[in-house]
């Protein structure tokens, strides 16, 4: 399983201005049951619909949470 604050603190090295978006979810990660863990990343992706979508590097924001971010060797 993906650790969702790696990733979110990951799209927040790419888009420092979501971080307040993001503060109140990384908190609650923390407090959160394994087995309900897919609540907190379907409210990180509601946030990243409504304020990543129209971002210029909505691209590369999609790739980090989806998992398909291309690392440079």
């Amino acid at each position: 399983m993906r650790d969702l604050v790696k990733v979110l603190d990951r799209i927040i090295e790419v888009a420092p201005e979501l971080e307040p978006r993001f503060r109140s979810l990384k908190t609650s990660i923390m407090y959160t049951a394994p087995e309900a863990m897919y609540v907190r990343w379907n409210q990180a992706a509601h946030i990243l619909q409504e304020y990543a979508n129209p971002h210029p590097k909505a691209r590369e924001i999609a790739e980090i949470f989806s998992g398909e971010e291309r690392y440079e060797a």
